[in-house]
Protein backbone atom coordinates (compact mmCIF):
# COMPACT_ATOMS: atom_id res chain seq x y z
CA UNK A 1 0.00 0.00 0.00
CA UNK A 2 1.37 2.94 -0.78
CA UNK A 3 0.49 6.42 0.71
CA UNK A 4 1.85 9.90 -0.76
CA UNK A 5 1.97 12.30 1.99
CA UNK A 6 3.02 16.01 -0.04
CA UNK A 7 4.28 18.81 2.20
CA UNK A 8 3.32 21.97 0.49
CA UNK A 9 4.56 24.78 2.09
CA UNK A 10 3.64 28.71 1.09
CA UNK A 11 5.79 31.20 1.48
CA UNK A 12 7.04 34.39 0.24
CA UNK A 13 10.68 33.10 0.68
CA UNK A 14 12.94 32.87 -2.57
CA UNK A 15 14.33 29.44 -1.13
CA UNK A 16 13.14 26.55 0.51
CA UNK A 17 13.72 26.34 3.95
CA UNK A 18 16.33 23.23 4.40
CA UNK A 19 14.07 21.54 6.82
CA UNK A 20 11.24 21.50 4.31
CA UNK A 21 10.64 18.04 2.49
CA UNK A 22 8.24 16.05 0.41
CA UNK A 23 7.67 12.65 2.21
CA UNK A 24 6.32 9.76 0.53
CA UNK A 25 5.28 6.66 2.89
CA UNK A 26 5.45 3.07 1.14
CA UNK A 27 3.66 0.99 3.55
CA UNK A 28 4.47 -3.08 3.04
CA UNK A 29 2.98 -6.02 4.75
CA UNK A 30 6.05 -8.47 4.58
CA UNK A 31 9.18 -8.92 5.20
CA UNK A 32 10.53 -10.03 1.86
CA UNK A 33 8.82 -6.60 0.51
CA UNK A 34 10.68 -5.01 3.41
CA UNK A 35 14.41 -6.67 2.19
CA UNK A 36 13.27 -5.63 -1.37
CA UNK A 37 13.11 -1.82 -0.56
CA UNK A 38 15.03 -1.59 2.12
CA UNK A 39 18.05 -4.25 2.45
CA UNK A 40 19.15 -6.19 5.41
CA UNK A 41 19.35 -5.23 8.79
CA UNK A 42 22.61 -6.31 11.27
CA UNK A 43 20.95 -9.47 12.52
CA UNK A 44 20.27 -10.21 8.31
CA UNK A 45 16.79 -9.94 9.08
CA UNK A 46 14.35 -7.93 7.79
CA UNK A 47 14.62 -3.78 9.18
CA UNK A 48 11.79 -2.33 10.85
CA UNK A 49 11.53 0.59 8.37
CA UNK A 50 14.11 2.22 6.39
CA UNK A 51 13.87 6.09 5.12
CA UNK A 52 16.11 7.14 1.96
CA UNK A 53 16.65 11.27 1.77
CA UNK A 54 17.37 12.81 -1.59
CA UNK A 55 17.78 16.18 -1.26
CA UNK A 56 14.13 17.74 -0.89
CA UNK A 57 12.69 14.39 -0.56
CA UNK A 58 12.29 11.60 1.47
CA UNK A 59 11.04 7.88 1.26
CA UNK A 60 10.06 5.92 4.21
CA UNK A 61 9.34 2.68 3.96
CA UNK A 62 7.29 0.49 7.02
CA UNK A 63 5.40 -2.27 8.28
CA UNK A 64 1.50 -0.96 8.25
CA UNK A 65 0.13 -0.64 11.46
CA UNK A 66 -2.56 -2.45 12.54
CA UNK A 67 -4.32 -0.03 14.36
CA UNK A 68 -3.91 3.24 16.50
CA UNK A 69 -2.47 0.70 19.17
CA UNK A 70 0.15 -0.81 16.99
CA UNK A 71 2.96 1.25 18.79
CA UNK A 72 5.96 -0.43 17.35
CA UNK A 73 5.11 0.16 14.27
CA UNK A 74 3.77 4.04 14.80
CA UNK A 75 7.18 4.46 16.39
CA UNK A 76 8.92 3.35 13.74
CA UNK A 77 7.16 5.45 11.29
CA UNK A 78 7.73 8.44 13.44
CA UNK A 79 11.82 7.44 13.96
CA UNK A 80 12.15 6.84 10.08
CA UNK A 81 10.12 10.52 10.00
CA UNK A 82 13.26 11.98 12.02
CA UNK A 83 15.92 10.42 9.65
CA UNK A 84 14.10 12.27 7.03
CA UNK A 85 14.58 15.61 9.04
CA UNK A 86 17.66 14.56 10.55
CA UNK A 87 19.36 11.80 8.40
CA UNK A 88 21.69 9.23 9.63
CA UNK A 89 22.57 9.04 14.06
CA UNK A 90 26.37 9.64 13.06
CA UNK A 91 25.91 11.65 10.16
CA UNK A 92 23.91 15.36 9.74
CA UNK A 93 21.87 15.78 6.56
Amino acid sequence: MRIAILLLVLCGCASVPPDVRTVTLELVASDREMIKKCGHSLFLTAPLGCAKVQGSFCTIVAYAPRTFEDRRKLETLGHELWHCYKGDRNHAN
